[in-house]
């Protein structure tokens, strides 16, 4: 007696020699001699995935289970990614590394080796808050990148960008980015009212020429290029895959998790959703860089004027600014939508899973978790309870 699962595998038997025994080939042979299951082992199946169901056994995997596993290797390596930029920036890495190799080269840094204090000179110290930030940010792209297996992304994000696109959506995210920033003051206010008071962080302008020059790089620049090239380049290029819908969304919050005031969150969420878009728009991360760099310079500039210069008159220049700019985005997102009709449609194609189910596995994902935690105590440090 025979049973139905050695029936069913000498079904697939190939006759190897029409005079001779009946053979198995050597690739059948060595499954059956050690796999548990020879039934569903078949060179005509190799590369197909089988999922095991209780009282159905194995059954071939479905389009959408697939597709769901291999968005969650996706989210686990862009989260633990963003885990590592975490713990580079705020628990482990100081710019004391980086400090050290740099004395090596520079006579304006000293380190007293019985107290292991650092003297470094206003040149210095902003080279050094350079330097530490490209670090922290480029290895958590460095690391996607490699486990993605996503080479030809670099070279597919730097593409020319739509002109029009660039020149109509930089005008346009100023006017979304000075919309956040009175979002936030309006739930700022808000909150006041409750006794909840955000802190005010303002670093200290340095007065001498190349210290200001590299302290206005890295805060315009360097900054837009790395958030673009991190989240909207690699991680928002990586999730299109799965729906573009999806991959802006997902990349705005990462982006969001690694902000560390709690002011920043609401207003980078905003923006990074404008950002994303016009990735998706113009092809290139070239012109989200554009915007990014346009948006820090203008606030950058407002932010001198405020505490530096015509301090009689400065919140009334900012407010023109505002006022002005607002207004040129108006018109120029009136303008882009007359001459694109499909300005605000985005594609999911090729994709089997609901924009809900590709969300919910975010939120079930224990890393994603790991993160708002970690986003929200380090966040706790800018709020203020006054009784």
């Amino acid at each position: 007696m025979i049973c139905n699962q050695c029936t069913n595998y000498f079904v697939r038997v190939k006759f190897v020699s029409y005079k001779g025994d009946l053979k198995m080939p050597k690739k059948m042979n060595k499954h059956f001699n050690h796999h548990p299951f020879p039934d569903i082992i078949n060179s005509e199946l190799d590369d197909q995935h089988y999922t095991y169901i209780n009282g159905l056994g194995f059954l071939p995997e479905t389009p959408q289970q697939k597709e769901q596993k291999q968005l969650g290797i996706y989210y686990n390596i862009l989260l633990f990614a963003l885990l590592l930029l975490f713990f580079l920036r705020v628990r482990v890495l100081s710019f004391v590394p980086i400090a050290n190799l740099l004395s090596i080269l520079r006579s304006d840094i000293t380190i007293n080796p019985m107290t292991s204090m650092i003297t470094l000179s206003k040149t210095a110290y902003q080279l050094v808050n350079i330097l530490s930030y490209l670090f922290y940010m480029a290895v958590p792209s460095l690391v996607m990148i490699l486990l993605l297996k996503k080479k030809t992304l670099v070279k597919k994000m730097f593409a020319i960008p739509n002109p029009k696109t660039t020149r109509y959506g930089v005008f346009i995210l100023i006017g979304l980015a000075i919309v956040a920033q009175l979002f936030v003051l309006a739930f700022s206010h808000i909150l006041s009212f409750g006794g909840v008071v955000f802190s005010q962080n303002y670093s200290k302008i340095p007065t001498e020429f190349v210290p200001f020059i590299l302290y206005l790089l890295s805060i315009t620049i360097i900054p837009a290029f790395t958030e673009e090239f991190l989240f909207h380049g690699v991680i928002l290029g990586s999730l299109r895959r799965f729906g573009d819908f999806v991959a802006i969304v997902v990349s705005s919050v990462c982006m969001t998790l690694t902000q560390t005031s709690a002011q920043d969150m609401l207003y980078v969420f905003i923006l990074s959703l404008g950002l994303g878009y016009l990735t998706i728009l113009s092809g290139s991360i070239v012109a989200p860089i554009i915007s990014n760099f346009a948006i820090r310079s203008l606030f950058s500039f407002i932010l001198l004027v405020e505490h530096n210069l015509f301090l009689q008159h400065g919140y009334l220049i900012t407010g023109l600014l505002y006022l002005t700019f607002m207004l040129i985005s108006i018109i120029a997102f009136c303008r882009f939508i007359r001459k694109n009709a499909d300005a605000f449609q985005i594609s999911n194609q090729d994709t089997f899973l609901t924009n809900r189910t590709k969300i919910k596995c975010l939120l079930t994902n224990v890393i994603f978790w790991m993160l708002v935690i970690l986003a929200f105590l380090e966040a706790l440090n800018d709020i203020q309870i006054i009784n």
